[in-house]
């Protein structure tokens, strides 16, 4: 069978693999290679197919390159182990480009006749599961700088680049190591692993004793890996020969630059090797994905493995110290009421909320046992919500919620034990966001596709292949939420959400032209969608553009479109949306074709239509008809009576000042610096950017006056946009109207690190200093 030749791709790939994974097996069975040399071996031949399919999908046509992690990244990968890669592009990622990956994946993962070649993980990519495939250079660089903790950067300690472009592999490379390796010694970092390991070991328990987990088990690979790594990623600032994939090189050169004991660490890489060496031949046994050694298969290697870990658990905790268990709940009504005001919960939560979380015990047949994991799960979640959440007792009352509707059954809390992030998640969400955190505690279904779910392959059927949509957008806001409120920064909140926008709203359309017949219709994004500032709650503003004249068949797409991503769905519609800056306004047709648009705008369209086809943008990415736009938009001066217009069209915008501010439309809000930012661009007739922040730039470029006034608009433009997103998310109802008594007011000052009082004061500062800024470089204002 080995010596048979296949002309099919798929069938001779999967031929390498199994004649590559056969050496590599025998070689363990026998001992005729080291397990190094075997594990090498094995990784290479990997690199090869790799290449081989890399080239049959045509990627290597793409601006992509491809980085293994984990054992692979070090060419010490498993004989069953799945894969972890990333994909990166110089640009942001294309379609084609996501085509060609899944394609790649597909010709990977897919079983035939032959099986499979290898499961391919992507989960480690910047932003996690439910992360965009491909990651941009730009893309990787924010994600890691911006939110990347602390096992990420012991991840990337693994990071090799397998194929693809040049400039990319150099970029990324440059982009990790300033991430990983540090020049000044980071102290907290060590408390970061220390807590890193526990928390591995927290999660493991050795259900049966005639079975050893020889990754995860305390002493065991992975407790190897981490000390290894966390004295490459603590010293590799200093000493540059640290900074390699290779552990058995790092351990070498550790002792090279006296950074560790040398006794120890031989004792660490010959243990190392030899539990590889049982981790491979308990693979080699069925080309199965284990880690488990039974007594039954070697009683010596068995009592061995106990000894060797003892000395290794005692030299990893010079560096990373001891692993504590978690403890149970407290036992008495007392001393859980004791617990609870040490957490700062108030009597309400202490006296009826939390008897009513305790009393939704599990549902098992394995009564004892499922009670104490659901007790140990509730203590996780009450102590997370207390160390992170904005409002305590919001959470406990949706944690509520949450466990009623798994009916407390113990498959959640059994996933909820190994998934200490997923906890994390959804405590920040239960105790800051009553929007998303209701949907997640209303529907923990979703959990399933928040841990596992990449992209699923669209369904057949339509109707479900809408819900999908809808529920991909709800999934991608939340893990944006989750970021966002962790970080602050609207840059990569606009990104992810635009993202999604931009590939949800693609793939409905295309996935309509070919139910409806073909069709040049494409989507002109208008408005923050355009602009790429798009938010939590945001409807979507586009019209439908068309290579010629609209065409029947045109008008049948774009009705079906409108129809399917408005109309109600399981996760509720997959967008609002707002039509009502077509061209010549709200009776304007929906469809245009691309030279009737550049013809309006250039020769017919109104002041206010010129200043809003600003921020145009084509989602299928055609710049060039981008640029037209623009330059139509900007072709003509604005008159003293053009600036009236838009003056007045101010004033009945401009809302009266109440006893709530309206950060959107009061003077010196949001939508005052937008506009006055845009008639600007038009007045001036600068060529640039379609974002605010980057207008208020290239205004500034050619202004004076903008220019000293830069910094506070900018600034004061930033605070407003985070304080209006945050109280999306933090509130029930979506509204840009705050004041101190509004719901979700009290959440958002806190994340800010100001009292209510101190942000009713602040929003009312900024207003009031753009309103005074803007009366001087408002076009519109300048002419009164």
């Amino acid at each position: 069978m080995l010596n048979r030749t296949h002309n099919n791709s798929a069938q001779h790939l999967r031929h390498l693999r199994l004649q590559a994974w056969c050496q590599s097996a025998l070689a363990t069975i026998y001992k005729t290679a080291t397990p190094q040399v075997v594990c090498e071996f094995w990784s290479d031949a990997t690199d090869s197919i790799i290449n081989d399919a890399w080239q049959i999908c045509d990627c290597s046509k793409t601006d992509l390159a491809v980085f293994a992690l984990g054992k692979w990244g070090s060419r010490e990968l498993n004989l069953s182990s799945d894969i972890d890669v990333i994909f990166v592009s110089s640009e942001n990622p294309t379609i084609l480009q996501f085509k060609c990956v899944r394609k790649f994946i597909s010709l990977l993962t897919e079983r035939n006749d032959s099986g499979f070649c290898y499961r391919v993980d992507t989960d480690l990519k910047p932003g996690g599961r439910l992360a965009p495939l491909i990651s941009s250079i730009k893309q990787f660089e924010d994600y890691y700088w911006s939110f990347g903790e602390t096992w990420e950067r012991l991840a990337l300690v693994r990071l090799r680049s397998i194929v693809g472009t040049k400039n990319i592999i150099e970029s990324v490379y440059q982009i990790a190591e300033k991430f990983v390796f540090r020049r000044f010694i980071d102290f907290s970092l060590l408390e970061d692993l220390k807590h890193l390991r526990s928390r591995i070991h927290t999660h493991y328990q050795q259900l049966r004793p005639e079975r050893i987990n020889l990754k995860l088990a305390p002493g065991g690979i992975r407790d190897i890996e981490l000390f290894i790594h966390a004295l490459q990623v603590i010293h590799g600032g200093k000493y540059e020969n640290l900074r390699t994939t290779s552990t058995t090189f790092a351990a070498s050169q550790l002792v090279a630059a006296d950074r560790f004991n040398k006794d120890d660490l031989e004792f660490l890489i010959d243990c190392y090797w030899q539990f590889r060496y049982l981790e491979n031949y308990v693979q080699a046994l069925d080309d199965a994905q284990t880690h488990d050694w039974l007594e039954n298969l070697g009683s010596k290697e068995y009592s061995d493995f106990f000894a060797r870990a003892d000395r290794v658990v005692s030299i990893v905790e010079t560096v990373l110290g001891k692993s504590s268990n978690l403890p149970l709940l407290p036992i008495s009504n007392e001393e859980q009421s004791d617990w609870l005001r040490s957490l700062g919960f108030q009597e309400i939560t202490i006296s009826q909320r939390f008897s009513e979380l305790i009393a939704l015990t599990a549902i098992s047949t394995r009564t004892y046992q499922d009670e104490e994991l659901r007790k140990k799960i509730i203590r996780l979640f009450v102590e997370e919500i207390a160390s992170i959440s904005l409002d305590r007792d919001l959470g406990i009352a949706l944690l509520i919620d949450f466990f009623k509707a798994t009916r407390a059954k113990t498959g959640f809390f059994s996933l909820l034990a190994n998934e200490p992030r997923l906890i994390r998640d959804l405590c920040t969400l239960f105790g800051c966001s009553p929007y998303l955190g209701g949907v997640l505690s209303s529907r923990p279904e979703l959990l399933d596709s928040y841990l596992y779910n990449l992209q699923p392959k669209p369904s057949q059927n339509f109707e479900i292949y809408l819900d999908e949509l809808a529920e991909r957008r709800l999934l991608n806001e939340i893990v944006a939420a989750n970021q966002f409120l962790q970080t602050k920064n609207l840059n990569f909140l606009y990104s992810a959400m635009v993202t999604t926008a931009d590939e949800i709203s693609l793939q409905l359309l295309e996935s309509i032209k070919k139910n409806v017949g073909e069709s040049s219709l494409q989507i002109l994004a208008l408005g923050k969608w355009g602009g790429k500032e798009l938010g939590f709650r945001s409807d979507l503003d586009f019209i439908f553009l068309t290579e010629d004249s609209p065409k029947e068949i045109d008008h049948r797409v774009a009705k079906r479109f409108i129809s399917h991503i408005s109309e109600p769905h399981k996760g509720g519609s997959i967008y609002e949306m707002d039509m009502r800056l077509r061209v010549a306004g709200k009776g304007g047709p929906l469809l245009v074709s691309r030279e009737s648009l550049l013809n309006y705008l250039t020769n017919k369209a109104e002041p206010w239509e010129r200043q809003t086809y600003l921020r145009a943008r084509s989602i299928n990415n055609n710049k060039s008809f981008d640029l037209k736009i623009h330059a139509a938009c900007i072709n003509k001066f604005l008159s003293v009576k053009d600036l009236s217009e838009l003056l007045d069209i101010r004033k009945k915008l401009i809302k009266t000042p109440g006893d709530q501010y309206d950060i959107k439309y009061f003077a010196g809000g949001l939508i005052d610096l937008e506009f006055a930012a845009q008639i600007a661009i038009l007045k001036k007739k600068i060529f640039g950017p379609s974002d605010t922040s980057g207008m208020i730039n290239a205004i500034s470029n050619t202004s004076p006056e903008w220019a000293k006034q830069h910094n506070d608009l900018d600034k004061n433009y930033s605070f407003l946009r985070l304080v209006e997103q945050l109280f999306q998310l933090m509130s029930h109802h979506s509204t840009t109207m705050l004041g101190s008594e509004s719901e979700g007011f009290s959440r958002v000052a806190r994340l800010i690190g100001l009292t209510p009082a101190e942000l009713d004061q602040q929003i009312g500062k900024t207003l009031k200093q753009n309103s005074t800024i803007l009366k001087t470089l408002d076009p519109r204002q300048l002419q009164t």
